[in-house]
């Protein structure tokens, strides 16, 4: 495999060059052994690092999977040569929570509920939120855990059932933050996004570094155009939607959504 130079991938961070080492030894094993492998679930930075990590290595019997078609949380598959990569064999079991309609939940409280099982964030893909239903995909090793020990989420009794409905629709929410800047540089949006001084913005980019569009930046100068993706660890996923004009100090008015 190939674990040499991945300047393409953007700037790479310790924890980022031990995945990669992590998705080459997947795939390794499963040529080595002839047996699929598979990763634990992933986010979009990771996805876009172990693809083009493994595409570079000319490694293509691959693909990602949720549990579902929309996903954005997936587990790499890699199957071994001259099979056909099958999503059926992934070690994903989605669970369906049900509830009183007027009971309203969140995605934090499913995730907190999780979390205080000593259950990893990566054995753990969508959760997707409803009206008195929800689903969530699992690692299937987690599956007995959530089934067996659940019966709240939060204050909030819940009836749990194996198998994904897909009478609960995913819809994307967000939280509109609009504000004056003086120029679309990252450590000013960030500034604005996060409610920080634009210093601490600024160190923030530096020490810990901003995904955007799942690459890393650490450069609190970057310019950021309209539509791009962002991410800041401890702080969430973010969009800069628009901007939307100049005040009379030539200020910036923009608008950036927070994903919910």
């Amino acid at each position: 495999m190939n674990k040499g130079n991945l300047s393409f991938l953007g700037e790479l961070s310790d924890e980022d060059r031990l995945f990669i080492n992590r998705i080459f030894d997947l795939a390794r094993y499963a040529k080595e052994k002839y047996t699929p492998r598979f990763s634990h679930f992933l986010d979009q930075r990771q996805r876009f690092l172990a693809e083009n990590a493994l595409l570079s290595d000319r490694v293509d019997n691959f693909i990602f999977f949720g549990g579902y078609e929309a996903a954005q949380r997936v587990m790499l598959g890699v199957f071994p040569e001259y099979s056909e990569p099958d999503s059926s064999e992934f070690p994903i079991l989605p669970v369906t929570f049900t509830y009183r309609r007027e009971d309203r939940l969140s995605h934090r409280d499913f995730l907190g509920s999780l979390m205080a099982l000593n259950i990893k964030r990566d054995t753990v893909g969508d959760i997707i939120v409803s009206e008195g239903k929800s689903c969530v995909f699992l690692d299937k090793k987690m599956h007995y855990t959530v089934i067996n020990e659940i019966t709240k989420i939060g204050r909030v009794g819940v009836k749990i059932s194996d198998g994904f409905d897909e009478s609960v629709a995913y819809e994307q929410t967000f939280t509109q933050i609009k504000g004056t800047v003086s120029n679309v540089r990252l450590d000013c949006i960030i500034s604005l996004a996060l409610g920080l001084s634009r210093e601490k913005a600024s160190e923030l980019i530096k020490n810990t570094g901003v995904s955007i569009d799942y690459r890393l930046v650490t450069s609190p100068s970057t310019q950021l155009d309209e539509g791009k993706i962002f991410s800041v660890r401890g702080y969430g996923k973010y969009k800069f939607d628009r901007i939307c004009g100049f005040t009379r100090k030539n200020r910036v008015t923009v608008v950036i959504n927070k994903y919910d």
